[in-house]
C-alpha cells in the first residue's frame, strides 16, 4: 500500500505500508497530521509497487 501526500507548499512524497493492518493505521495518523494542518493532502494508490514512470507522470501532471 502506497500513499502520496501533498505538503501545503506543493511537495508531493510517497509513503508505503508495511501491510493491510499497518496502512489503516497510516490512514489514521495522515488524518490527525493532515487536521493539524501539516500537511494538504493523502491519498490511498490502487498499485503495489511505484515505478519511475508513476513518478514521472505525477510530476509532468504537476507541472500542467
Amino acid at each position: 500500500m502506497y500513499y502520496k501526500i501533498t505538503g501545503n507548499k506543493g511537495q508531493v512524497r510517497y509513503v508505503q505500508a508495511k501491510s493491510k493492518a499497518v496502512g489503516e493505521v497510516v490512514a489514521t495518523r495522515l488524518q490527525k497530521v493532515k487536521d493539524m494542518g501539516r500537511i494538504k493532502s493523502f491519498e490511498h494508490l490502487k498499485f503495489e509497487r511505484i515505478t519511475p514512470d508513476d513518478v514521472m507522470k505525477v510530476a509532468v501532471d504537476a507541472e500542467e
